[in-house]
């Protein structure tokens, strides 16, 4: 992540290490899901324990796939994102735009480890940021206004939305976990049904990057970036 801020004559070992790294990557996720069909990968959960709660995270077939994607699509975007801002805007430094699609990939990464809604949340919000420079690019009128748009969209579906659900969970359930969510064990603690598609109404939304209606303004608005 950090080589990407290097522009100049380090252009050239910059782009190298950028694509030896998501090559090593794609191997080193390709190596985890070959341990997990021989049965050999630890079943374990990695935890960082923070004031309030804990940021959790493991190895899951699901999780292992989508890092497969993420490793392989990073190298070919970063591939083609040198040669089209070299092409394109030449007289603008790339280096903080390489180095937040780095910073984004690396979150994107963590995101198909985490192993509970809390650290889902996170690592969202962590990506929404990491976003700013590469919506932001262009530093002009229109790009500042795409921006708060783009901002304020997320935002307010995070913190209004898909935050609230998550505590609700943790509160009268006891578990945010995906293991347990997944074997649908919200459902056996009383929730009556209304509340519970509500809960799903929230969790879905909230994630406002999917541009569900009406919360999709932000898209239009986002694509005053440089590359989509």
């Amino acid at each position: 992540v950090l080589a990407n801020l290097f522009t100049g004559r380090l252009k050239p070992m910059r782009n190298i290490v950028t694509i030896v790294f998501s090559f090593t990557g794609f191997l080193f996720v390709i190596y985890n899901l070959y341990l997990y069909f021989e049965g050999k990968l630890e079943d374990k959960i990695y935890n960082i324990p923070f004031a309030f709660f804990t940021l959790q995270f493991g190895f899951d077939l699901y999780g292992l796939v989508f890092a497969a994607l993420i490793t392989l699509l990073w190298g070919i975007a970063a591939a083609y994102s040198f040669s089209y801002m070299g092409t394109n805007y030449p007289e603008k430094s790339d280096g903080l735009f390489q180095f937040s699609y780095s910073l984004s990939v690396f979150f994107v990464f963590c995101f198909a480890f985490a192993k509970n809604l809390i650290t889902m949340f996170v690592i969202y919000e962590c990506l929404t940021i990491a976003t700013i420079a590469l919506v932001g690019f262009k530093r002009n009128e229109e790009v500042k206004k795409g921006l708060f748009t783009y901002l304020a969209v997320l935002f307010f579906c995070s913190f209004l939305l898909l935050l609230p659900a998550i505590l609700y969970i943790e509160f009268n359930v006891g578990s945010i976990a995906f293991d347990g969510i997944g074997t649908g064990f919200i459902g056996r603690f009383g929730i009556e049904e209304t509340t519970l598609k509500i809960l799903l109404f929230m969790l879905v939304i909230g994630v406002g990057k999917a541009a569900f209606f009406p919360f999709h303004i932000w898209l239009p608005s986002a694509m005053v970036a440089p590359t989509p």
